[in-house]
């Protein structure tokens, strides 16, 4: 039976703190924090969030939370399919993607497929591996060490999982040759 799951039960918890985190310090509950938001004179996501740095003092996690609440694109957690249209718009890119999802879910009944906004992270009880369109690639971010398997250590600008130590980039479905999936296998294993 295939795993239907998005998040793991580690980031159900986190998100759960972070909005229970919210509603404790800051003595508003979050449908208070909606209004505020929809009153965001702001219209892109990154611009709302600077404003409720600026005008708020919100970090970056609880002012997206109060934002996926009160803006809803159809592009939540709660839709992953419609991310990974939007986030694997090109064909030759989707067919990449595919092939590493295909692969990951070969792994194990565990492995968990979960679509962000600007990636698609796989994860069994932690993240394992992500994978994110740039240009007319795929990198490919894996938790395998990437001194010891001579890979390009993962960017800051990578933002996805800090266990994400190591990057591949792949132009098509036949880079994911027997090496790469070693290496993602290997990341499986571990998490």
């Amino acid at each position: 039976m295939a795993n239907n799951k998005v998040v793991t039960s580690k980031q159900a918890n986190w998100f759960a703190k972070i909005r229970q985190g919210i509603e404790e310090d800051t003595g508003k509950t979050i449908e208070d924090w909606v209004v505020i938001a929809r009153q965001c004179p702001e219209a892109s996501h990154n611009k709302r969030l600077k404003w409720f740095k600026d005008q708020h003092g919100l970090g970056s996690n609880r002012a997206s939370t109060i934002l996926a609440a009160a803006f809803d694109t159809g592009l939540g957690w709660n839709n992953p399919e419609a991310l990974l249209n939007e986030l694997w718009k090109k064909p030759e890119l989707r067919a990449i993607y595919d092939c590493i999802e295909l692969y990951a879910k070969s792994l194990g009944n565990d492995v968990i497929v979960g679509p962000r906004k600007s990636f698609a992270g796989f994860s069994r009880n932690y993240q394992f591996a992500a994978a994110r369109p740039v240009r007319q690639k795929v990198r490919l971010g894996l938790a395998v060490d990437p001194v010891k398997h001579d890979l390009e250590a993962s960017k800051s600008s990578d933002n996805w999982s800090d266990r994400l130590t190591s990057v591949i980039i792949l132009s098509g479905p036949v880079d994911l040759n027997k090496s790469v999936k070693s290496l993602i296998k290997s990341a499986w294993l571990n998490s």
